[in-house]
């Protein structure tokens, strides 16, 4: 009982933590293909960091 009244003050908590989670996540992608695509020109990269990102929307979905 005590458990369903604090649940909906854990959830906007969880949510919190899911999406700070999602950006570190996302953050560190960035970081990688960055640093692997420093030599490359910036369309490959751009490419990469679109097709990364429509990833992690469809993972979120």
């Amino acid at each position: 009982l005590i458990l369903i009244i604090l649940s909906p003050l854990y959830l906007p908590i969880l949510n919190e933590i899911i999406s700070i989670i999602t950006l570190s996540y996302i953050y560190l992608k960035v970081k990688t293909i960055l640093k692997s695509t420093q030599k490359k020109d910036n369309e490959e990269l751009t490419y990469s960091l679109k097709t990364h990102l429509s990833g992690i929307k469809n993972f979120e979905a």
